[in-house]
């Protein structure tokens, strides 16, 4: 699951809706996105949780003239550039006045400035000025408080001179060089060029399927390929007459002289990875206490788990008659086609307690 962390100003709350629904209208579950004011609790740290900023997979900011008005906003943006690889992460919408059709203004109600005026040299002097005269009022407020007060308060004037002063101007000599793509016409596309860059390998036309099957059999073949083994296997949460969470193989692609099994023993390897969420790598199925010897030929294992929405509701398992077989390349592989699987499986309505008799079973015969 990738995690979006959205940076924006309160102003622009409908644009941020706007964009989350159309990213959650595609993604399904398989995107975790995050935003102050949902995720920071009351009586919850706001530097704590910009603290672990960090750790989301992409950050998306959205650039207004509010937003760049915003010592909160700035200092989102600083956090963001603490990482040296920051363009990797780093995504942007930079809003204009024609935006203003995605808002809405209560009768009466001033409306304010939406563009954000960065590509010219003026348009970048206002905001420099803006924050060199806001900091001079601080300053100025600050100084005139006793001492007791100014040793408090002056540690937030530093988070915001240094936000003005330096994160600023960075960010502005990025978004200035960089690209930009209208919101009107990444609306026009939902939001797809955000999409692919989050997913590069996720091709829409590819990965909707109109059938539980059609999906199926399009990713056992795919992990076969990714594999390049004789034995790959998905597995799946379900019920049947007798367990309420059996562990059900929906798919495979085996050897015909290879056993084939329909579902995954409690007490398996298999069984812990989809419990637990974990991917296990086996480079020598003897030594676990665990592994269940199914095939005689079988020497490694590789078995990735499937989650939708933090839940782990499978896995995809590959065995191979080499020891320490599956290398990182092939666990990267398995974990792009997890999440792909994931998504597939989130717009086909899976769910974990679907019934054995509903499931499909999908088998391949391994070509030769």
């Amino acid at each position: 699951m990738k995690t979006l962390f959205l940076s924006f100003c309160s102003k622009d709350k409908p644009i941020t809706d706007l964009v989350e629904n159309s990213l959650k209208s595609v993604l399904g579950n398989q995107i975790r996105i995050s935003r102050y004011e949902r995720d920071v609790k009351y009586r919850d740290s706001f530097k704590e949780f910009m603290n672990k900023l960090s750790e989301h997979d992409l950050v998306l900011t959205i650039v207004s003239d509010s937003f760049l008005k915003s010592s909160a906003c700035l200092y989102e943006v600083g956090e963001v550039l603490k990482d040296h690889h920051f363009k990797d992460k780093l995504h942007f919408i930079v809003l204009s006045d024609k935006d203003e059709k995605y808002y809405t203004f209560e009768p009466g109600t001033k409306h304010f400035p939406i563009g954000a005026d960065i590509y010219s040299l003026d348009g970048r002097l206002k905001y420099y000025d803006y924050w060199t005269n806001q900091n001079a009022q601080t300053e100025a407020k600050l100084n005139s408080r006793p001492v007791s007060v100014r040793y408090r308060e002056e540690s937030e004037y530093i988070v915001q001179k240094k936000a003005s002063n330096y994160d600023l101007p960075i960010f502005l000599d990025y978004l200035r060089d960089a690209r930009s793509i209208p919101l009107s016409d990444l609306v026009k596309t939902n939001f797809m060029t955000f999409i692919k860059q989050m997913f590069p390998d996720l091709d829409l036309e590819k990965y909707q399927f109109k059938t539980l099957d059609d999906a199926l059999t399009f990713y056992i073949e795919e992990i076969a390929k990714a594999t390049k083994t004789d034995y790959n296997q998905i597995i799946l949460r379900g019920q049947d007459s007798t367990h309420s969470d059996a562990k059900l193989v929906v798919a495979d692609k085996i050897s015909s002289h290879k056993q084939h099994y329909f579902q995954v023993a409690t007490n398996s390897e298999i069984s812990h990875s989809i419990d637990y969420g974990i991917i296990t790598n086996l480079l020598d199925v003897r030594k676990s206490s665990k592994y269940l010897q199914a095939v005689l030929e079988t020497k490694s294992e590789l078995i990735v788990p499937i989650k939708i929405k933090d839940v782990c509701v499978g896995a995809i398992n590959s065995e191979a008659e080499i020891n320490n077989y599956y290398t990182d390349e092939i666990v990267q592989k398995l974990k792009n086609i997890s999440e792909l699987l994931a998504i597939s499986l989130s717009r086909l309505d899976y769910y974990v307690d679907m019934k054995k008799s509903v499931l499909p079973y999908i088998s391949l015969p391994v070509d030769t």
